[in-house]
């Protein structure tokens, strides 16, 4: 019964979605009404579960935003994030498309501290991006004497005001990518789908004339024609979130819920190298298998052929390597943004990804990187025999390559390097046995395995993410 409800509830949405996504329809002021009343409902019934006695209390230590505070900043986030999802948020024309893959932001202490001792002298500029790195800011200034002394008005009113820049400026491209010119970096970086973090401050300033409330985001939405959400129907399964390994939907809200990431989590590799932690490669790792599990299953998309790419049979789970590892971080550390001789990397595979921004966040750099590579296959597209012939290399190898590696089923062990260099960001990551060799198919097609006799020899079947691990006997 259960399963019944739930596959009908996900109708209701498609179907609610669909009706409602109209672009150059025109809307009235109700449609934006009935948002921030959701919103406001959201808000008050998230604080009614809270204790008074916590209220007032701060939830980070060096934090100046209460408890009170942050639920008010969630739920508010995320209640425009689920408008968004379902199809419900206004544009300057009609409605804006509704979105699939989209986050639930959670509190993130880290980011709540750099905002509140950026804030600390209330400065009239953004922060310096060697101190931002990879993150995303807002922030705006209310005066008393206009704006009236409630905090929580002030809060309110900043995130109305950074929102309603999408519906005021529209969002017209059909990709949902950024644009400059369009002037809605508030609405961006509140509506950017991968993002998960969030974390503010509210300072009175010096001049006690006046308050600063900022926000800072774990991911940024101001790069030019990138896309800040994907364009779809809201999750209902589990599936439907890929972009975070580990992902979880929660129905009936739309959003996806990413895994809980820490400093300490991961099992220590030893690999003795200090660009890298164990944590940022055990997500590289993961980030891969995740990838390589859902094309397994047939769950994701191919541009060429407009339709789902077809099952991988024989897909081999990697392994992290330490000595792909050294290899990689030794051509990242020349800050040389071309491919090193295969002599110097030998029956190894090589991906490169860089980034003008300066000093970021390893994990959310590595994330870009590992997405933009796979991401080659719903943009550009394979043929459908999946053969890598030379006439695909040379009509389009640079703009499938990354991905093609990142799929070669034969492959089964990585390793990454990360090097801050004077004018960008470095990812290498090195593969091996090296994949991209021509007249080979990039994959076998076929049903995902069961049993182990459906796997290469030396491998066993793993059932929960249909791909073949090594065996530990064939390790020895």
């Amino acid at each position: 019964m259960n399963g019944i409800l739930f596959l009908a509830t996900c109708f209701i949405i498609f179907n609610y979605v669909q009706s409602t996504n109209i672009e150059g329809s025109g809307s009235d002021d109700l449609i934006e009404q009935n948002v921030w009343n959701d919103v406001d409902d959201k808000v008050v019934e998230a604080l009614g579960g809270l204790d008074d006695e916590l209220l007032t209390e701060h939830v980070c230590n060096e934090s100046t935003i209460t408890q009170l505070q942050q639920e008010i900043i969630l739920t508010t986030h995320n209640e425009l994030r689920r408008s968004l999802a379902y199809g419900k948020q206004r544009n300057k024309r009609g409605l804006m498309n509704s979105a699939r893959n989209m986050y639930k932001l959670d509190w993130d202490c880290e980011l709540a501290a750099l905002a509140a001792n950026w804030s600390a002298s209330c400065p009239q500029h953004f922060m310096p991006q060697l101190v931002l790195g990879s993150n995303a800011q807002l922030f705006k200034r209310f005066y008393y004497y206009f704006d009236g002394h409630d905090s929580t008005v002030h809060m309110r009113n900043a995130m109305k005001y950074w929102w309603q820049q999408g519906e005021e400026r529209g969002n017209e491209d059909q990709k949902n990518r950024f644009f400059a010119r369009r002037n809605y970096f508030g609405w961006a970086n509140m509506a950017k789908g991968k993002t998960y973090r969030v974390g503010c401050s509210y300072i009175m300033c010096p001049d006690t004339e006046s308050a600063l409330f900022t926000c800072l985001y774990n991911e940024k939405a101001q790069c030019e024609k990138e896309m800040i959400y994907e364009n779809g129907k809201p999750c209902c399964e589990d599936k439907d979130c890929f972009t975070y390994p580990g992902s979880k939907c929660l129905v009936p809200e739309g959003l996806c819920q990413a895994p809980q990431m820490t400093k300490d989590s991961g099992d220590s590799m030893q690999c003795n190298n200090p660009q890298v932690s164990d944590v940022t490669r055990n997500f590289t790792l993961e980030q891969h298998n995740f990838y390589r599990s859902r094309l397994a299953k047939g769950f994701e998309w191919n541009g060429e052929t407009n339709s789902s790419q077809p099952k991988a049979s024989q897909m081999i789970k990697m392994e992290y390597d330490c000595m792909l590892e050294r290899f990689a971080q030794n051509w990242a550390n020349k800050c040389v943004f071309a491919h090193s001789s295969h002599y110097e990397r030998p029956n190894q595979g090589q991906n490169l990804y860089m980034s003008s921004f300066v000093n970021p966040d390893p994990r959310s750099l590595i994330h870009t990187a590992v997405e933009k590579w796979w991401q080659e296959l719903e943009e550009f597209g394979t043929p459908i025999d999946n053969v890598l012939t030379p006439e695909l290399w040379d009509l389009k190898g640079k703009a499938i390559g990354h991905y093609t590696q990142m799929a070669w089923d034969r492959t089964y062990r990585l390793g990454c390097g990360i090097a801050n260099c004077p004018k960008m960001s470095y990812v290498v990551c090195h593969y091996g046995p090296a994949g991209n060799r021509k007249n080979n198919k990039i994959y076998e097609i076929g049903d995902p395995c069961e049993i182990d006799d459906d796997c290469p020899i030396g491998t066993d079947c793993e059932k929960t993410t249909s791909l073949c691990v090594i065996s530990k006997e064939w390790k020895k």
